[in-house]
């Protein structure tokens, strides 16, 4: 067998180990080991890496391509660079540093029953990252893993419809049917794990086309394809719907609106400086947005809301004084009485004491909007407006299931984004096929039906019932939409009242100043939870979990059991310079079919960070995380290479 054959064989098995944990992982379960999920997950995990490892050291050695000048060279060894090399190395370092000096050595070491998050999981989840990043070398590849991830999840799906239809014989849980988990073992995570799927499964749609090789299939088995893709994004999503988890659902609907703007091309394009200083205000201008809307955080604090408007009132003035049109007082005057108009009806939580009155205003100044819109349509930008419709439309979604007025908005605020994304005189669409801008509207037409049709009948029969009268903190719409009436309506309880939640985010406080440096060690949570446990946790959880294994907050986590060390190491370093890193790309390539799929890995990555907000990882999103980290560094290497190949 000649070297070309034998570099060949290889890069096919490293090709099958990637899938083999990318699919394996979230996949296995088996109920003849006590941790049923999470150490049948780490097995797959573990015996692949070894291999992959083993394979890249082969590969290296013998068939060494690292001769790029752009490498690292250690002891006369080459390590082409492929990014956050060093970073990564700071970060492991901080992680040993934990470790040595934890208060428990060996529970850092091996990490604690049933998370097994110890030095050994996390040099795993380091090495994963450059395993898939070094692996994959070709767009082939890269189409292989993305199609193995989707299908994983595609299956998962599939199980979890059949779950919450009540046929799982194993009863897995008193609530399997109303909450699905699947084969992840717990509804929190299975949500955070299909929301991540969803933007790798729409970008992959919308950049197929772009794809030579792809063109030069038959029209029917493109047509199938595609078909497959909308499916698949209607099965993870409804899934997400039937496993509703709070945290995800926030990830979800932030990195939406983001994705949705780069897809859109209406971040700022005139620099790469500009481009990530817009990106980093237009999270935080939503975020502030969520504070108010979602969590009513203003109801505690006062100053909150005046803080959100100011946000804003900057946000509306740089987005305006960007703009390239020329300034007239017409057109200023046409922009502010947009800006009120749309402040009155979606950002400004108003609550009538009756919910007749709520309907007439909003359908009032729903009215003026459209009007406002269509009289003077030449003169507004369209561009900003749609940026406002996007973050408007995500944030309204969830909102959807519980209230046929939010449905109402939500519509009000769609067809006037459709209107502008196909309309032809819209500034909104400029280097956007129409196939594409067709998909975007119609996902947001999905996202919305998956929420409206299993609520839609108690909704009608509420809104003409005899009780229609009633206050709106008396409405009592139940059936169907029970379950995501009860998580959406206690967004305000985690801001304002309290929960178990709180409690353990409070008990962190003196632990991180105990142990501010280093941390208290490797998942030491349940270790050390007991001598900071707060009085009200026990009645706040209901009395049947005196000691959790986290603190559901990961940043919480993180500063708690790493300390200052570990937690700048990773988020200041690894999260962040993944962050610059890919960003300036995207921004290099947005227009060619990688630089599309990069976006879904920042949205994909966004959910992620966000949703263990309130939440933390365990091994099926921890690997999905690092795994599309690792493909995202792959795919960049692909796309500068095949760049400067075609400059050449």
């Amino acid at each position: 067998m000649d070297s070309k054959t034998i570099l060949r064989v290889t890069n096919w098995l490293s090709t099958a180990l990637l899938c083999a944990i990318a699919a394996g992982v979230p996949l296995i379960f088996s109920q003849s080991t006590q941790s049923v999920f999470e150490i049948n997950k780490f097995l797959v995990l573990r015996i692949s890496s070894i291999l992959l490892l083993l394979l890249w050291l082969f590969q290296h050695l013998f068939f060494s391509e690292e001769k790029q000048e752009a490498c690292y060279k250690v002891f006369g060894l080459r390590w082409r660079k492929v990014g956050l090399e060093i970073p990564v190395l700071i970060w492991i370092f901080s992680n040993v540093l934990s470790t040595v000096f934890s208060q428990n050595f060996k529970l850092s070491l091996i990490g604690a029953y049933d998370r097994w998050e110890g030095i050994f999981t996390v040099i795993n989840y380091a090495v994963l990252i450059y395993l898939v990043a070094k692996m994959t070398r070709t767009a082939k590849q890269v189409h292989i893993l993305i199609c193995t991830l989707l299908g994983a999840g595609v299956i998962t799906g599939i199980f979890g419809i059949y779950q919450s239809m009540g046929f799982d014989s194993r009863h897995w849980s008193v609530e399997e049917a109303a909450r699905v988990f699947s084969t992840v073992n717990n509804p929190v995570h299975y949500c955070p794990y299909l929301a991540m799927l969803i933007p790798l499964a729409m970008a992959w749609l919308f950049s197929l086309d772009r794809f030579s090789r792809f063109r030069q299939m038959s029209g029917s088995y493109r047509i199938g394809v595609k078909i497959l893709l909308l499916g698949s994004v209607f099965l993870l999503y409804l899934n997400q719907f039937l496993s509703f988890s709070r945290a995800a659902w926030l990830g979800f609907i932030f990195a939406m609106s983001i994705f949705y703007m780069m897809n859109l091309n209406l971040l700022d394009l005139k620099s790469r400086k500009r481009f990530m200083l817009d990106t980093a205000f237009t999270g935080f201008a939503i975020a502030t947005y969520y504070l108010i809307y979602i969590f009513r955080i203003h109801e505690k604090y006062i100053l909150a809301f005046p803080v959100m408007l100011l946000v804003w009132g900057a946000y509306s003035a740089i987005l305006y004084l960007n703009s390239e049109s020329r300034r007239q007082p017409k057109e200023i005057g046409i922009y502010l009485s947009m800006l009120f108009l749309l402040c009155l009806n979606f950002f400004i939580p108003f609550e009538f004491h009756r919910l007749l009155f709520q309907w007439l205003f909003h359908f009032s100044v729903s009215a003026l909007i459209l009007l406002l819109f269509f009289y003077f349509r030449s003169s507004i930008r369209q561009a900003v407006l749609a940026r406002f419709l996007i973050v408007i439309l995500f944030g309204q979604l969830q909102f959807c299931a519980i209230s046929l007025l939010s449905v109402f908005l939500y519509l009000v605020a769609l067809g006037l984004f459709s209107f502008l994304l196909l309309d032809r005189v819209g500034d909104t669409h400029e280097g956007v096929t129409k196939e594409n801008r067709y998909y975007l509207v119609a996902f947001l037409f999905l996202f919305c039906g998956v929420f409206i049709v299993p609520t839609l009948k108690d909704q009608v029969k509420y809104l003409f019932s005899h009780n229609r009268y009633l206050t709106v903190d008396q409405k009592d719409v139940k059936n169907t939409s029970q379950n995501a009436e009860e998580k959406v309506g206690t967004y305000r309880n985690v801001a304002i009242k309290g929960t178990a939640r709180t409690s353990m985010w409070k008990s962190s406080v003196p632990w991180i100043k105990d142990y501010s440096l280093i941390g208290s060690g490797l998942d030491t949570i349940k270790y050390l939870y007991p001598t900071y446990r707060r009085s009200d946790y026990g009645v706040l959880e209901g009395g049947h979990n005196f000691t959790p294994d986290r603190l559901h907050n990961e940043y919480l986590n993180t500063l708690a059991t790493k300390g200052v060390i570990g937690f700048l190491s990773y988020y200041g370093l690894v999260i962040l310079g993944f962050y610059f890193l890919i960003l300036s790309q995207i921004f290099r390539f947005k227009d060619r079919p990688h630089g599309i799929l990069l976006m879904s890995t920042v949205a994909s990555v966004t959910i992620y960070l966000g949703q263990v907000l309130f939440n933390f990882g365990v091994v099926a999103t921890l690997v999905l995380f690092y795994f599309l980290i690792g493909l995202a560094l792959a795919m960049n290497q692909i796309e500068v290479k095949e760049n400067n190949d075609k400059s050449i």
